[in-house]
C-alpha cells in the first residue's frame, strides 16, 4: 500500500501549477512531490519551473510575496537540490508511485529541518534569502550550481 497513489500525486501537482490546490493542502510532503516533478521533469531547468510555479500558486491562494513571507529563493534552491541528491542516491529517474513513496519516507528529506544541516536560521531569516539563493553557512551543497546556470 502507497501512501499516496500516482493519480493523487499527479492531480496534487496539477492544482499546484494551476493555483487550484487549497492552501492548507500545500505541505511539507506536497512540496516534495512537487520538487521531484520539475526535477525529474525539467531537470537542471527545474529551479526557474519550481520558483514560477510557487510564485503564482502563492499569489492564487492569497499568500503575500514579500520579504517576509511567502516565496524564499534559497529555500527553493536546497529542497531542489535535496531532492536531486536523493534521486542520485536512490537512482530514480521516473515519477511513479515508487519513487514518490521512497521520496515521502527517506529519513532525510522527511524532516523539514534537515536546512538547519546548512543553513543558521540568522541567514535564512534574511530577505536577501528571500530573493536570490544564498550559499549555506554551516555545511556545503556540493553541486549545487546545477540550478544556478539556468
Amino acid at each position: 500500500m502507497y501512501a499516496i497513489s500516482i493519480e493523487q500525486a499527479e492531480e496534487l501537482v496539477q492544482k499546484f501549477e494551476t493555483g487550484t490546490l487549497p492552501k492548507i493542502e500545500w505541505t511539507h510532503e506536497a512540496h516534495l512531490i512537487a520538487g521531484l516533478k520539475m526535477f525529474l521533469t525539467y531537470k537542471e531547468k527545474a529551479f526557474p519551473e519550481m520558483k514560477k510555479r510557487i510564485i503564482y500558486f502563492n499569489e492564487s491562494v492569497g499568500t503575500i510575496n514579500s520579504e517576509s513571507s511567502g516565496y524564499h529563493e534559497t529555500l527553493t534552491v536546497f529542497w531542489l537540490w535535496a531532492i536531486k541528491q536523493f534521486c542520485e542516491l536512490k537512482n530514480i529517474t521516473q515519477f511513479d508511485v515508487d519513487a514518490i513513496d521512497e521520496l515521502i519516507f527517506y529519513e532525510p528529506l522527511s524532516r523539514r529541518t534537515l536546512v538547519e544541516e546548512y543553513y543558521s536560521e540568522a541567514i535564512l531569516l534574511l530577505p536577501e534569502a528571500r530573493r536570490r539563493f544564498i550559499r549555506p553557512d554551516e555545511q556545503p551543497m556540493v553541486g549545487v550550481d546545477y540550478f544556478l546556470n539556468y
